[in-house]
């Protein structure tokens, strides 16, 4: 036993003065004890004067504390020295001894100290796991394991690709993988920080992901600027700006007014449209509704079409704006698809007056034998008039003429040069 406490008990009887020993094991684990008397004065309690004899029970051992032991980074032929920290709920005078159950060769621990050494070596670069046990003297037993790294003792910093900036509107989710690369990997350990960071938004510090969904309140622009280190301590950086707008307004388009063109024509028409959260959105053009063959570029609202014989007639057309985040504008117009036309056909006609009476054609007049091969309604305008009489000449081609006086010698001819157009021009 490694402790025995002597408790004195005096008392006092009819036969003198009696010394009660009785010796107790404190402390963890087991003991015995013996109650004995013996006459003042004696050294030691007698042994055949032993009362009784019995075996005393302690609380039950508990294992060590081990402080937890961070993940650490070594470069190659650098010392490496950790103390291991450990604590026994156990009386003062149980020991603590430690040990390595797991560890890469050439570490060891101070058994008594539990002061961790090693020097590694370059082909030890990389990871390696250490589990670290400490025992009392009871058989209580705590385990702590640790990862360390050694790295390359010529490090080099790692590389961060830069991060465009970037335009979100409230109600939207950011999300920004950014790529970095190390030439030390896979024996190293990137991690990322970020400057700047608005509340709400979430950085993987391992992979750097970004994401972020503003709220209202956070609207305008915020500068950022992300870093990546390696375990070295060895960094780069780089800034951008993400633009934070409201919920916005929706786009307005332009009308378009109804077009007209000919079999084989090329229609080429741009619809235009504004937005109040331009430059920070991104309008997109479509044709819900369109002829086949009409095309529409989603970027620029430029519409082209060539349309064949058989699409002469009207059709209708609808063309849709969005924004990024769904809303819209419409316009509707109407394309005329005609044959191409053809000039009216005009016939000679003749006619006889009395001279001293006045000759009245109402309308058609000199239209009555003409027609248009596209079936388009057709006018008369006068070029030349008779050289003797009066001629009232009208569009609809009725006309009144009165013949002049006759000359002594000869009677002269009549006659009237006119023309015939389409309400279009052609003649």
């Amino acid at each position: 036993m490694d402790v025995v406490d002597m408790l004195q008990l005096n008392a006092q009887s009819g036969h003198g003065w009696f010394v009660i020993l009785l010796v107790a094991l404190l402390g963890f684990g087991a003991g015995s004890g013996t109650l004995a008397q013996t006459q003042p004065g004696s050294g030691t309690p007698d042994p055949g004067d032993q009362i009784f004899h019995d075996r005393f029970e302690g609380p039950p051992n508990e294992p060590p504390l081990v402080e937890p032991i961070p993940d650490q980074t070594v470069p190659a032929l650098s010392p490496f020295s950790y103390q291991v920290i450990a604590t026994d709920p156990a009386p003062p005078w149980d020991v603590l001894s430690y040990a390595l159950d797991e560890a890469p060769a050439g570490m060891g621990i101070d058994a008594q100290g539990g002061l961790i050494e090693w020097l590694p070596g370059e082909e030890q670069i990389g990871k390696h796991p250490v589990l670290v046990r400490v025992s009392d003297a009871y058989g209580g037993v705590a385990l702590e394991d640790f990862q360390i790294t050694v790295l390359d003792a010529k490090n080099q910093p790692p590389t961060l690709q830069p991060v465009a900036d970037r335009s979100i509107r409230v109600g939207q989710v950011l999300s920004i993988q950014p790529v970095a690369t190390d030439p030390n990997l896979p024996n190293d350990v990137l991690s990322f920080s970020l400057e700047g960071a608005p509340a709400g938004l979430s950085l993987a510090t391992a992979t750097g992901l970004i994401t972020w969904a503003p709220l209202d309140t956070q609207v305008g622009d915020w500068p950022m600027t992300l870093t990546v280190t390696d375990l070295a301590g060895e960094a780069d950086s780089t800034s951008f700006t993400v633009t934070v707008t409201g919920l916005g307004s929706p786009p307005t388009i332009q009308a378009i007014p109804d077009q007209t063109l000919l079999v084989g024509e090329l229609l080429d028409i741009t619809a235009e449209a504004d937005d109040p959260d331009l430059p920070n959105d991104q309008l997109s053009f479509s044709l819900p509704r369109a002829p086949q063959g009409m095309n529409i570029n989603s970027e620029t609202g430029r519409i082209t079409w060539t349309p064949g014989a058989d699409r002469v007639g009207a059709h209708d057309v609808s063309v849709q704006v969005t924004d990024q985040i769904g809303l819209l504008d419409f316009t509707d117009f109407v394309v005329q698809v005609r044959q191409p036309n053809q000039a009216p056909v005009a016939l000679n006609d003749e006619y006889r007056v009395r001279r001293g009476d006045t000759l009245s054609v109402p309308a058609p007049g000199v239209m009555d034998n003409d027609f248009d091969p596209d079936g388009d309604a057709i006018t008369a305008e006068l070029l030349s008039g008779p050289q003797r009489g009066a001629l009232d000449f009208r569009a609809d081609g009725g006309f009144d003429y009165t013949p002049g006086p006759a000359r002594p010698a000869f009677e002269a001819e009549l006659v009237a040069d006119f023309r015939e157009f389409e309400v279009d021009g052609n003649t």
